[in-house]
């Protein structure tokens, strides 16, 4: 895919100028500024996918010779679960070695479905919860979350023709009620889906400029003061919420944060380029490097900046629920998806299993967790379909398969593993 240089220039400078004194490689440049461009694309036509068919789990099989694949996604309310498909693994050549399983995105029998989402998700004009409510809200929102304590949605929304993201809550029949300007990956969620946290420029009660503020909502809620800047749009965001309330985030700096619940922020020790996740007990996903070759590196790191295990293998993403498992892609993989994909020991770093889709498709990047299976929206020849990749290898495919364009997936799941 072909990218317009003057807009990665703009977005790479507009990111990346408050880093840290760290020299940044050509890599760095590329993938940050592609990530910048990736967002606005999927934040401008969500709602242009269309065309609904229904297809079913398909067959799975053994690839012993190929790399990750992609996960299956879920179920519309009121269908009927179809069978699974289990994969008879054939003994691999190399002793040891996680399996690899080989997705066929062949159309299944017409009327068969696959299993229900259970995190919250927005598609097609709607918002849905785990428990099958919906409320009808037209415009894409990102990282969608439900607050118990006050019974309201809230999540991340882009206006098109402004190019700016606002963090947004709405009442049970979809109205808009607050909104303020945000990151476009500003959200953590604990396991429990009890408490969330995003950063958002806030007017203060009295007299005085708005601020910008990390927010720990729902059950505990505490907030943290960070500021002005001089940039409308810092980089940054939550990044996770440990079980002691403290919040992992990033802003503006680039450098990994935590804001403990006696309200210091403290610098993550060490030196990262990114934090992408962190666990209730505190293990955190980092990148520690860009190589010459076009891989990276990362790591998984405790608090005290003490690292627990690293990869340059794979570029890590989103902890399971429960912190045994991480997401995994090629570390060289760029554009818009990749074509492998993995499910990774948490502790080695270590693939459990891989998945890899058929030449011409892809598996849009990020994923989901829902439980210890991965969501992940496969692109192939102007279809995405919703599938779900578990450890064993079951795939099952959503009822609809949604016509579009490769650069705007059309579902946008719940930030973080809420069960």
């Amino acid at each position: 895919m072909n990218h317009n240089h003057d807009d990665l220039d703009r977005a790479l400078r507009q990111q990346v100028e408050h880093l840290d004194s760290t020299p940044l490689s050509l890599g760095d440049v590329q993938s940050r500024a592609k990530r910048i461009l990736r967002r606005r694309r999927i934040a401008a036509s969500v709602s242009a996918a269309a065309a609904v068919a229904v297809i079913a789990p398909f067959g799975v099989a053994l690839a012993n010779n190929q790399p990750d694949s992609a996960p299956p996604l879920q179920q519309p309310t009121g269908t009927t679960q179809s069978p699974t498909v289990t994969p008879s693994e054939t003994p691999g050549t190399n002793a040891g070695e996680a399996p690899r399983y080989d997705i066929d995105l062949t159309p299944p029998a017409e009327g068969t479905t696959g299993a229900e989402l259970g995190i919250p998700y927005w598609y097609d004009g709607q918002l849905n919860s785990p428990a099958g409510d919906v409320v009808s809200v037209p415009q894409p929102v990102y990282h969608p979350v439900f607050d118990t304590t006050i019974g309201q949605w809230a999540g991340i929304t882009f206006d098109d023709q402004e190019g700016t993201t606002a963090w947004a809550s709405f009442d049970p029949d979809g109205g808009e009620l607050e909104t303020s300007p945000t990151m476009a990956d500003a959200v953590a969620v604990t396991p429990d889906g009890s408490s969330y946290a995003y950063i958002a420029k806030i007017s203060p009660d009295g007299p005085g400029d708005p601020t910008w503020t990390l927010v720990k909502a729902g059950a505990d809620p505490q907030t943290w003061d960070l500021g002005t800047t001089d940039s409308e749009a810092p980089g940054g965001g939550p990044m996770g919420i440990l079980s002691d309330g403290t919040v992992v985030f990033e802003f503006e700096s680039g450098k990994p944060m935590l804001a403990d619940p006696d309200g210091r922020i403290t610098a993550l020790p060490g030196k990262y380029l990114k934090t992408v996740d962190a666990t209730a007990d505190g293990r955190i996903a980092v990148q520690t490097s860009y190589n010459d070759d076009g891989t990276s590196c990362w790591a998984v790191v405790d608090t005290g900046g003490k690292k627990l295990a690293r990869t340059c293998d794979h570029a890590l993403d989103e902890f399971s629920a429960d912190g045994r498992y991480v997401m995994g892609s090629p570390s060289n993989a760029d554009g818009l998806g990749a074509s492998v994909v993995s499910i990774l020991d948490a502790q080695t770093l270590k693939p459990a299993a891989n998945f890899t889709v058929p030449r011409g498709a892809f598996i849009w990047l990020p994923m989901a967790w829902d439980g210890d299976t991965l969501l992940a929206q496969v692109w192939k020849q102007g279809t995405w379909t919703l599938e779900h990749l578990s450890l064993d290898g079951v795939l099952q495919q959503r009822s609809v398969r949604v016509q579009g364009d490769e650069t705007t997936a059309p579902f946008q799941f719940g930030a973080g593993p809420l069960s």
